[in-house]
């Protein structure tokens, strides 16, 4: 529960830090303590390594309480370490403020982590050595201080759960790509989960922002006015680049993004050749539109990182014929009839799990939809088997998270995966 570094001698800490949560980000937090000089105390509940209780007691051990992102700004533990005088600040804030080379942010509903992943390949293939942390899967934390990391740049994934929670990041640039409805069960309103966000862009210091056209949308309705500085970028602003079948920006939803990043590559006055080349190189990453073939000339798509609406009408968009689609999982706030509303026109029959599959089958069945509610995705996949005609397309692009049923859209893309798989069995 002690971090490894027993003595305090150079620590810039008086005291332990407190860290709350004892996942990725939790010990990359610890890891960073440690080469500070300092010891860090971590606290979760789940953990069978991190102290489960968190009280008046506690918080009084210490005087910084650095928290991971899956714990929302006004937990319970939160409230008491700031009540009792505690520096309370968010894991990518703290790294930040230990980060010494250029922090560019990206982040967005949909698409943050291909792009995040194409700026970091650019960057090295331009001969500036770049590394991608956040949301992605690497904490900032886990960079900070170490000699191999320094001299390059930070290209961070950040998601409106990091965001909210940010007083003094230090940030070079911000790409921030759309906003539609997601994350309202934690955030509560499209205002609220808006200007989670927004803090990134008051944190700027540099005049280097790039936003999409939601944004820019959003930013009006809300009353707030973009700096001068900021770029709007909306598809048709330029022309689009061709891209390969293989690549991750075949796909609509992605080809958007890239117009983006393009615009922010040449404030940058990097070579747009190389942007490009990199871009047509960059594989989909997993379980984003990638496509399994099945029995019978029937091909699956695997798009489990569809946990909003928005991602699942990006995905239907690359769509010319009606598709048998797999959908539903647990609600985020979202309101089913509006899914259903814009997504009916596109689908020959609605395939539906989770705790969403009553209520989002009743709209669609209003809209004249055939819709099978199923147990689970097993179920759900083997019913596809049973429905889709030679050279049809099921779409498994949930529109939801994973949560009511998986850790996460990675667990659930590798079942469907493996269910996939399987399919050249007698159907039963």
């Amino acid at each position: 529960m002690i971090s490894s570094a027993d003595s305090q001698k150079n620590s810039p800490f008086a005291r332990p830090v407190a860290v709350i949560g004892h996942g990725v980000s939790g010990q990359a937090v610890g890891g960073l303590v440690a080469r500070l000089g300092g010891t860090s105390v971590y606290y979760d509940m789940k953990s069978r390594s991190a102290e489960h209780v968190f009280d008046r007691e506690s918080a009084r051990k210490h005087d910084l309480c650095v928290f991971s992102p899956g714990f929302e700004i006004d937990h319970a533990w939160l409230k008491i370490a700031r009540e009792a005088g505690c520096e309370v600040v968010g894991e990518l804030e703290f790294a930040s403020r230990h980060w010494k080379g250029p922090l560019y942010c990206v982040t967005g509903s949909n698409g943050k982590t291909t792009t995040t992943e194409l700026l970091r390949n650019a960057l090295n293939a331009a001969g500036r050595p770049a590394l991608a942390v956040g949301n992605i899967g690497r904490p900032l934390s886990d960079i900070c201080l170490r000699a191999e990391c320094e001299g390059k740049t930070a290209v961070c994934e950040v998601s409106s759960f990091q965001a909210e929670s940010a007083e003094d990041l230090r940030i070079d640039g911000l790409v921030w790509l759309n906003l539609y409805d997601n994350h309202l069960d934690r955030h509560g309103s499209m205002k609220a989960y808006f200007m989670a966000k927004w803090r990134l862009v008051e944190r700027l210091r540099a005049r280097l922002l790039v936003v999409g056209g939601t944004v820019a949308d959003f930013a009006k309705e809300f009353g707030l006015t973009l700096p001068d500085y900021a770029e709007v970028v909306r598809e048709g602003d330029m022309e689009k680049w061709p891209m390969p079948d293989s690549c991750a920006y075949c796909v609509r939803k992605q080809a958007e993004n890239l117009l983006l990043i393009r615009r922010f590559w040449s404030r940058l006055g990097l070579d747009e050749a190389i942007l490009r080349r990199e871009a047509e190189t960059l594989e989909p990453l997993p379980f984003r539109m990638n496509a399994l073939p099945g029995p019978d000339g029937v091909t699956y798509w695997n798009d489990s990182k569809a946990t909003n609406f928005a991602a699942t009408l990006g995905a239907l968009d690359n769509f010319s014929e009606k598709v048998v689609w797999i959908g539903g999982g647990k609600n985020r706030g979202e309101n089913p009839e509006t899914l259903a509303a814009e997504i009916a026109p596109r689908l020959r029959i609605a395939i539906l799990t989770g705790e969403t599959a009553s209520a989002l089958g009743g709209a669609l069945s209003r809209r004249g939809v055939p819709v099978r509610l199923c147990e689970n995705l097993s179920d759900a996949v083997l019913t596809a088997r049973k429905t889709a005609l030679s050279g049809e397309n099921v779409l498994f692009s949930p529109a939801h998270s994973s949560h009511d049923a998986y850790r996460d859209y990675t667990e659930r893309g590798r079942h469907f995966e493996s269910l996939v798989a399987r399919l050249g069995d007698p159907v039963r």
